[in-house]
């Protein structure tokens, strides 16, 4: 399967697709099984949201009355 990605890359190296763009193979990371994404955990058959990024969501503590309510939307 490695030896495929080298192909197509070098086929789109020689018909200029990458010759404008430059890019580091070694920056890209192949046949990984988990990748974290602007937030997300995404595997190879589902998609997760990442529980750091909502922490302060989860974490929300209730308004128990008008006057926090009024605070929260800033009246």
């Amino acid at each position: 399967m490695k030896k495929n990605i080298k192909n197509i890359l070098n086929r789109f190296y020689k018909n200029s697709i990458i010759k404008k763009i430059p890019i580091a193979i070694k920056k890209y990371k192949f046949y990984i099984i988990k990748t974290d994404f602007i937030g997300f955990i995404i595997k190879l058959k589902y998609i997760n949201i990442d529980l750091k990024k909502i922490k302060a969501i989860i974490n929300w503590q209730d308004l128990e009355n008008i006057i926090s309510l009024k605070l929260f939307l800033e009246f």
